[in-house]
């Protein structure tokens, strides 16, 4: 099997997938994520733990995909080092789609597989090597 055909059956697989996750996104500004209280009742979903996936966008253009199993708010904005927001790419997000699904329906492995479909669909701008080494700069 060529090298290619390895490449095309791996895309095909990943866009199947990506296909199938269309009905579960949700999208919301950066400011609503940002704004979002911390503290209280009822938090938005965002904001509650559940198995996600998340898609960091500068107005149509893919920053970064991701995946967690905290909530998007905290592991864009509190994570510890691991936090989005200490990354220069970042200040230019616009606003994130999230996919949230109980961690029974998405455990981790599944949840990392669909992570890295996303990238191979998406072509993120910073994702792995160019994430890394955004940081190195820093």
């Amino acid at each position: 099997m060529s090298n290619e055909i390895i490449k095309d059956t791996v895309k095909a697989a990943a866009r199947n997938l990506v296909d199938q996750l269309s009905p579960h996104w949700k999208s919301i500004s950066k400011a609503t994520l940002e704004e979002s209280p911390s503290k209280g009742t009822p938090r938005p979903e965002f904001h509650t733990k559940g198995s996600f996936l998340y898609v960091a966008y500068e107005n149509k253009k893919v920053l970064y995909v991701g995946e967690s199993s905290i909530s998007v708010k905290r592991r864009l904005l509190h994570d510890g080092t691991g936090a989005h927001n200490k990354k220069g790419w970042y200040e230019r997000v616009t606003h994130v789609c999230y996919a949230r699904f109980s961690h029974d329906e998405l455990p981790e492995p599944y949840r990392k597989m669909l992570e890295q479909a996303l990238t191979i669909i998406l072509e993120p701008e910073f994702y792995g090597r160019s994430a890394k080494a955004e940081a190195a700069d820093e």
